[in-house]
């Protein structure tokens, strides 16, 4: 399959667990980030989840902010997630994406250097 590697505007969600993950709240976890059709994602065990969202497109801006609400959400409302943080970044990074235009291979680049930094420096949310 044709696959060229390029270099696009991404919004990348860094989501940590807190070395608390297991079975439950990683199947939430899933189920939430799926249900916003990111770009691409990848589980970073044991402490948790990258997802990427194309900044090109108008429908990813509003997917990783509902995105954002939805984790900050299960944050501060349910139990299972009380360790977990969250951090956002934006910025260019490199990646390859197929013919169709879905992304192939996972973003590299200092936003997602600096959307890990965020999530690992949270004490507390703001929304």
């Amino acid at each position: 399959m044709f696959k060229r590697a390029v270099k696009e505007k991404f919004i990348i969600l860094a989501i940590s667990s807190g070395l608390t993950m297991d079975v439950e709240n990683n199947n939430i976890m899933v189920e939430t980030i799926e249900s916003h059709k990111p770009s691409y994602w990848s589980l970073k065990n044991p402490e948790g989840y990258l997802v990427y969202f194309r900044s090109k497109r108008n429908k990813s801006s509003n997917r990783s902010k509902n995105l954002y609400k939805a984790i900050t959400s299960l944050i501060k409302s349910n139990e299972l997630f009380k360790d977990f943080k969250i951090g956002k970044s934006e910025g260019i990074v490199v990646t390859e994406i197929d013919l169709l235009g879905r992304v192939v291979f996972e973003p590299l680049g200092g936003p997602v250097n600096e959307a890990y930094k965020l999530q690992k420096g949270k004490s507390e949310l703001t929304a």
